[in-house]
């Protein structure tokens, strides 16, 4: 996104993964990765096109728990953020898992509209799934968020929501995105936008607690700001990654307001 100038596509992504493929392939840090993760390496290290690379891939939340960088680029602009993370998420995740490309395109929708101050959480969220598609027939995204959301509202509080959620939203592969992103954006409406709440439930949630735990702390930081992250979590991180992240936010932020001066400019030039 940073080297683009926010404008990356599938393909751009997909060099940046070959780029770094044989450093994780060699390393330890292997093991660490989801197999689809792994299989899409492998072959764009072999040369492959990225808009294929994809093909025979598990449904997984690996786009959705990552996208949070194109709802920052596209801040205010839900519906930019939604159709970039679509097709970003065409990456690693195939035509028949279109859902998982959905879930993406909702998470980075809900934080380009959640980093509009004007918004509350929930507000936030209902603006970033209008702008996003539909790719099921047996329903869509938003419609599950709204039940999860429902069932939050519903509940006497985060233990009987785990548990109910888990009877109603429960799949066979953990790392689904039907399951993981439902869960994600409810406790971020559980919590009412709070960081310290929301990741602490989501890390205590069970199944894939790592994936539903990335995507609620974007949601909230999205809403919070870094005023909302406890200090004492920021300074239990390596100090060299923390500036790191700090670099990296920064850019971001920057790209986004040189796609902001563009939009502004083109429309200046309309007649």
């Amino acid at each position: 996104l940073v080297a683009t100038q926010g404008q990356a596509r599938c393909r751009d992504w997909g060099h940046e993964w070959a780029r770094h493929a044989a450093g994780i392939l060699n390393s330890a840090f292997r093991e660490k990765f989801f197999i689809s993760i792994l299989h899409t390496m492998y072959k764009l290290q072999l040369g492959m096109d990225p808009e294929v690379v994809a093909t025979g891939n598990l449904p997984s939340s690996t786009a959705a728990m990552a996208i949070a960088p194109v709802g920052i680029v596209n801040a205010g602009n839900s519906v930019a953020a939604a159709r970039q993370a679509w097709e970003l998420a065409s990456l690693v995740h195939p035509p028949e898992m279109a859902f998982c490309r959905e879930a993406a395109a909702a998470v980075a929708a809900i934080i380009a509209e959640l980093m509009d101050a004007d918004h509350d959480i929930v507000s936030g969220i209902e603006n970033g799934l209008r702008s996003v598609w539909c790719s099921r027939k047996d329903g869509d995204l938003a419609t599950d968020i709204g039940r999860a959301i429902g069932l939050a509202h519903a509940s006497s509080g985060f233990t009987e929501f785990r548990e109910r959620y888990r009877g109603l939203f429960r799949r066979d592969v953990q790392c689904d995105s039907r399951e993981t992103v439902p869960a994600a954006v409810a406790l971020a409406v559980l919590a009412e936008g709070r960081v310290e709440e929301a990741v602490t439930w989501a890390a205590n949630f069970g199944r894939d607690t790592d994936t539903i735990g990335a995507i609620t702390g974007a949601i909230c930081g999205a809403f919070q700001g870094r005023a909302g992250v406890p200090t004492v979590w920021v300074d239990a991180i390596d100090r060299g990654l923390a500036q790191e992240e700090a670099r990296l936010a920064a850019e971001l932020v920057a790209v986004r307001m040189v796609k902001a001066n563009q939009e502004v400019s083109r429309w200046a030039r309309c007649r």
